[in-house]
């Protein structure tokens, strides 16, 4: 039959065995909730920065857009200078018509008055 000592042995034996699983246990329940714990604030840090991607996706497509418009402004206003730049040219030669028929008119004022007085003169 078994001993004594040796039943006594065996039992302290196995509560060592017991209490140092117990220890590991519970040190391996406290490195989980840690890890536990770290998961979760990873994982608001993952929707935090995926709430920021999206906000920023949809700033970017609001500035594409604001961009497109601008294009689509400096298009029309290159299209408006052309316009500008053509009324311009017109202006510029319609001026210099004026002048022209204005020295014309000038000459014919002169040429008449010449052609009144030798008129008088002649009667």
């Amino acid at each position: 039959m078994l001993s004594a000592d040796f039943l006594k042995r065996s039992v302290t034996k196995i509560s060592h065995l017991l209490f140092a699983y117990y220890t590991l246990n519970a040190n391996k329940t406290e490195e989980n909730i840690h890890l536990i714990q770290e998961l979760y604030s990873k994982t608001r840090k993952i929707d935090e920065l995926n709430m920021m991607t999206a906000e920023l996706e949809a700033a970017l497509e609001y500035m594409i857009q604001k961009l497109e418009e601008v294009s689509s402004m400096r298009m029309q206003l290159d299209r408006n200078l052309e316009d500008t730049n053509g009324i311009r040219r017109k202006f510029d030669l319609s001026v210099r018509d004026i002048k022209r028929l204005q020295d014309d008119l000038l000459t014919v004022t002169r040429e008449n008055q010449v052609y009144n007085e030798h008129s008088l003169l002649i009667l």
